[in-house]
């Protein structure tokens, strides 16, 4: 496998592992991305191999649009559920009144 292709690989694992929400191997492919381009800054670029990164710069910012997404909806998945521990706190405490109140002074 070229250059290249293993550039194009990436992109597609990128994809794959956001639209499979494994947020582990997210990060090992942003790891790798990073190296590569790291390793590229001191090279003269061919016009396919910027076309390339290109792609991959796409699909990377693809990626990081769809986590932010699917993170800002754990956020009110989040605060949905607090929201009704609360609500759900609340009757547990009126039915323990309650309960106390019929105890106390019968039905």
């Amino acid at each position: 496998m070229d250059e290249l292709q293993w550039i194009e690989r990436l992109g597609n694992e990128l994809k794959k592992a956001a639209k499979d929400h494994d947020w582990q191997r997210l990060q090992k492919i942003n790891t790798r991305i990073t190296e590569l381009l790291i390793s590229s800054q001191s090279e003269s670029l061919s016009v396919k191999k910027i076309q390339t990164l290109k792609c991959l710069r796409s699909s990377h910012q693809q990626a990081f649009d769809y986590c932010q997404q699917q993170s800002q909806l754990l956020e009110k998945k989040i605060s949905l559920y607090r929201n009704n521990q609360n609500g759900l706190s609340a009757y547990a405490n009126m039915a323990v009144i309650a309960h106390e109140d019929i105890a106390e002074h019968g039905v």
